[in-house]
């Protein structure tokens, strides 16, 4: 089976103080598409070098602000979160014959 996968919105942009904005509107587009799973992307990815940047709630709370989101305006989608390096399986889901 083929899969397609559409990024639509990530969870977070750059700079960092339009985070709960771009979070807000990638849940908003789950409700024009109401895909079945949607895993937040491109959070944490543009970030300072050096230990003392590596907390930053900036870099780590996107995709939840995302959940919560989703949650409320869409909860029908299932959310994934995947840290940096994970995958994850998608799993073909069965259509009904009419």
């Amino acid at each position: 089976m083929l899969l397609t996968l559409k990024p639509v919105c990530p969870s977070n942009g750059y700079p960092a103080c339009f985070g709960a904005a771009h979070a807000e509107t990638a849940a908003r587009a789950l409700t024009m598409l109401r895909p079945r799973l949607a895993i937040p992307i491109h959070w944490g990815s543009l970030r300072p070098l050096g230990p003392l940047w590596t907390r930053l709630a900036y870099l780590q709370d996107p995709p939840y602000t995302f959940v919560g989101y989703a949650r409320q305006l869409a909860p029908d989608t299932e959310v994934r979160v995947l840290l940096p390096g994970e995958s994850t399986t998608v799993l073909e889901r069965a259509v009904p014959e009419p």
